[in-house]
């Protein structure tokens, strides 16, 4: 009876489970893209209040790409002249910003 062999659709449902466990307890990052004018070129990027990157000259603007955990944040951008721009999100996957700054701080 100890000889007896177990069906490989056992062995397939226990991986299964295992990686059910491991994406519900570590789940995976999701991108951030955040796009601008050149006027945002330089700028800091805040996500929920820690400073994670700044926003590079590309093409005929300003980029950043940022890896986070899913779920509610809050970003914040600060412009080389001081302009703010703010925003709350929820992110699952791939999430994209296009940053506007307002006149009224010129």
């Amino acid at each position: 009876m100890g000889n007896r062999k177990r069906p490989w659709y056992v062995y397939v449902g226990a991986i299964l489970v295992l990686l059910a466990i491991a994406v519900y307890i570590y789940p995976f990052d999701s991108t951030l893209y955040v796009n601008g004018g050149k006027d945002a070129i330089g700028a800091q990027i805040l996500i929920d209040g820690i400073l994670v990157d700044k926003m590079r000259s590309f093409a005929h603007g300003a980029d950043a790409t940022i890896s986070l955990r899913p779920g509610d944040h809050k970003i914040t951008i600060i412009s080389l002249m001081g302009q703010t721009f703010e925003k709350d999100f929820s992110i699952q996957g791939e999430y994209y910003i296009v940053v506007v700054f307002n006149d009224s701080t010129k």
